[in-house]
């Protein structure tokens, strides 16, 4: 038993752990009422903070923007709470629609994210390791945006609203582990590419086939 010191690298250790949460509840909202929600955060994070302990502390895993600690975790995290909180609803749920105003705000709220999203990958780093990180994911990010237009292009023929919001920050997302160590501008501008790819044709194809055979 010890006193925790807040410093500034704990709150924004802190941060990253909240947005484990919200990319986990990128998959429920509006599926679960506040009780659940509340009863999955605080069990989340007792489990993200025992899984950051131990990948850092005793793995010594390097993982900047959080790719693998915080996002890949929320999502699996998100995956586990959409098959365990309703594994009997219908296929299909007004929940799930999209309207033009969901699409407003998420539009708004992409591009803060988008702005943002280097300070997020490179609060930890510092010196010429920050600017690095800074660097990539600002082209990464930039990549992924033309990644999900092609994608939209070929399977819609038009832009596709959601599937651009969805897949526009995949490369920060995707650079993430990997955005203090890269020096070759190409390299990141292919990774934050294929991010957007994956993440458009993820949620064009994946999604609904996962909803139409497991109802995940």
């Amino acid at each position: 038993m010890h006193k925790i010191n807040v410093t500034l690298d704990k709150l924004i250790v802190a941060d990253f752990g909240a947005g484990a949460c919200m990319i986990t509840f990128g998959a429920i909202l509006g599926k679960c009422n506040l009780q659940q929600l509340f009863f999955l955060t605080f069990w989340e994070m007792i489990w993200w903070g025992l899984n950051e302990a131990i990948c850092v502390d005793k793995l010594m895993v390097t993982d900047m923007g959080g790719s693998m600690l915080v996002h890949t975790y929320g999502a699996y995290y998100g995956v586990a709470a959409c098959y365990f909180f309703q594994p009997n609803r219908a296929k299909k749920s007004n929940n799930m629609q999209s309207n033009h105003v969901s699409e407003t705000v998420a539009f708004v709220g992409s591009i803060f994210l988008w702005m943002y999203w280097p300070s997020f990958n490179g609060a930890l780093a510092s010196g010429v390791t920050q600017h690095r990180t800074v660097v990539n994911t600002v082209l990464a990010i930039a990549a992924s945006c033309v990644g999900s237009a092609c994608v939209a292009r070929v399977l819609h023929g038009k832009l596709e609203t959601e599937i651009m919001l969805n897949a526009t920050l995949a490369g920060g997302v995707a650079i993430g582990s990997s955005a203090d160590v890269i020096v070759d501008p190409w390299a990141t501008l292919l990774i934050g590419f294929l991010g957007g790819v994956l993440s458009a044709i993820g949620f064009a194809k994946i999604g609904p086939f996962l909803s139409d055979t497991i109802n995940l």
